[in-house]
């Protein structure tokens, strides 16, 4: 098992060997079907403008 035979030295990140997506996402049939459907938006009318997206940091968030 690739996993157990991890060790700090292995050239692998441990969170590659999961065998799920990105280490951690377990894609079911039909999610991985549902995300071959989705495109990216083409349309400059649906990006956020200047290619500046608003954001705020509440005080004691984290």
């Amino acid at each position: 098992d690739r996993i157990n035979a991890w060790n700090e030295e292995s050239e692998d990140n441990l969170w590659e060997l999961s065998g799920k997506l990105e280490g951690d996402i377990l894609v079911t049939r039909k999610s991985l079907a549902i995300s071959q459907d989705v495109k990216g938006l083409i349309d400059k009318s649906t990006r956020w403008p200047n290619g500046i997206i608003p954001y705020r940091i509440k005080t004691n968030q984290f």
